[in-house]
């Protein structure tokens, strides 16, 4: 009971990105080319993955899920007046189903490399925790997001690698934060030969400094 099980979903755009591509991809191009060519084409696509998502997630929470977290893994891959057309607005229409079906279950959305969209004011959502990845500054996050959202992040995943590293990381993070909403995470996904005793001080050093 003390420890939270949290539900994994990709964004629309993210899974679909896989899906249009056949594979992971460095230029995105067969999905860009549907975007400015046809984009009515990729919001059926958009739409038909969204309803899957829901589906999918709202089992999870069946099977006993505390969190959903929806990760959109490639959002900087739309540029920033994009975005909310082609992804966010799928995200928001997600949690906007869950809440109304599951009201007591948090929903942490985290979108990669949306830097701009953050700084320009255009996140909107019916959710609970924003997660903030390692390229957006922290402070840029607490100031257009921290008095709505909860944040999450966002430790660059390759200090692991070093302790040192990973130590003055979280204090310059519980240093920009301070008292407001916020838990401790890396900015995106874990790497798989970061030495687990690296991971441990992670978790240590996180809460060391959120008992100051």
């Amino acid at each position: 009971d003390e420890i939270a099980l949290i539900g994994f979903t990709g964004a629309p755009w993210t899974l679909a990105t896989y899906m249009i591509e056949g594979q992971g991809t460095k230029t995105y191009n067969v999905c860009k080319k549907m975007m400015y060519s046809n984009p009515e084409l990729l919001h059926n696509i958009l739409r038909e993955v969204t309803e899957v998502v829901k589906y999918y997630m709202e089992k999870q929470i069946e099977a006993g899920i505390d969190v959903v977290q929806i990760f959109d893994s490639w959002a900087a891959a739309i540029e920033p007046g994009k975005y909310d057309e082609f992804s966010w607005k799928y995200m928001v229409e997600i949690a906007d189903h869950l809440k109304a079906k599951y009201p007591d279950t948090p929903i942490i959305m985290f979108p990669k490399g949306v830097a701009s969209f953050i700084e320009r004011g255009l996140v909107y959502g019916n959710f609970d925790v924003f997660g903030v990845d390692w390229g957006t500054p922290m402070a840029l996050a607490k100031e257009k997001l921290g008095d709505k959202y909860v944040l999450q992040g966002n430790m660059e995943p390759c200090r692991l690698y070093s302790k040192e590293a990973t130590t003055a990381c979280v204090e310059a993070i519980q240093q920009i934060m301070g008292t407001k909403r916020h838990i401790f995470n890396l900015g995106h996904g874990i790497l798989p030969d970061v030495p687990v005793e690296n991971a441990k001080h992670f978790v240590a050093e996180c809460k060391r400094v959120s008992k100051k």
